[in-house]
């Protein structure tokens, strides 16, 4: 009864900003996850850079699903920063197995 969530999050301004926490509707816990799924308390996000969460790597892991997620649907993620504030991702939900878009 778990997901994962992949995407990348691109800051265009002059100062770093750091990830401090994820929420979902699609499950009851959202976690930032190491490569080694260690959860994480942040992540840094360098000025006018990018953090890649992606298969292998750091990623967002959704746990005790409410329901099953099928291919197709979008799952809301949202996502705090420090200096940015909360930010809603829309995730489509792709089939197990399946390369996300960007290759990761």
């Amino acid at each position: 009864q778990q997901a994962a969530a992949y995407f990348t999050v691109y800051n265009t301004t002059n100062a770093p900003d750091r990830i401090t926490g994820v929420q979902t509707g699609a499950g009851a816990t959202a976690e930032l996850h190491s490569a080694s799924m260690k959860e994480l308390s942040s992540a840094t996000v360098p000025a006018h850079g990018k953090l890649t969460l992606r298969t292998g790597g750091m990623h967002v892991m959704i746990g005790q699903l409410f329901g099953r997620l099928r291919p197709g649907q979008f799952v809301n993620i949202d996502v705090t920063f420090v200096h940015a504030g909360s930010i809603d991702v829309v995730a489509k939900v792709l089939p197990y197995g399946a390369t996300p878009p960007g290759g990761n």
